[in-house]
């Protein structure tokens, strides 16, 4: 007899006591980690940190990306998600950036992308992340 766990709500109780993921979970994991290694395959680094809707109350923001290597990035800033009026452009190297005032002197929303810069040119931007300035 299987039961749901409320506690939970992930798992369902199976024979002798055992728990099981739920089908549609594992299926999810698998989607999300088939499309983060076809991205970095691809050659668009992945953004980490700050996560979509994450919130930040200092004047620092440290932005974080996958993977690290010894190619330059362009990372970019924004007020909207069309990117049409930059905040903050930079090309940076390794696997972190942290952005200071006077770029964050508003509170609101703020959207992040990044790209990786190569002998033969840009590649594609990463998707905007959204993230606020408490």
């Amino acid at each position: 007899m299987k039961r749901r766990l409320p506690e939970m709500g992930l798992c369902e109780e199976g024979p002798g006591g055992s728990k099981l993921l739920c089908v549609p979970i594992l299926v999810g994991i698998a989607i999300l980690a088939y499309l983060l290694f076809r991205q970095g395959v691809q050659g668009v680094p992945v953004p980490t940190r700050p996560l979509e809707g994450e919130g930040h109350a200092g004047p620092a923001v440290r932005f974080c990306w996958n993977p690290a290597g010894h190619e330059d990035v362009e990372l970019q800033v924004a007020r909207k998600r069309g990117f049409g009026n930059i905040l903050f452009e930079r090309r940076v190297q390794g696997a972190w950036f942290s952005v200071s005032p006077p770029v964050f002197v508003e509170s609101g929303k703020y959207y992040w992308r990044m790209r990786k810069i190569r002998a033969k040119g840009p590649g594609t931007w990463s998707r905007a992340i959204p993230f606020t300035i408490d």
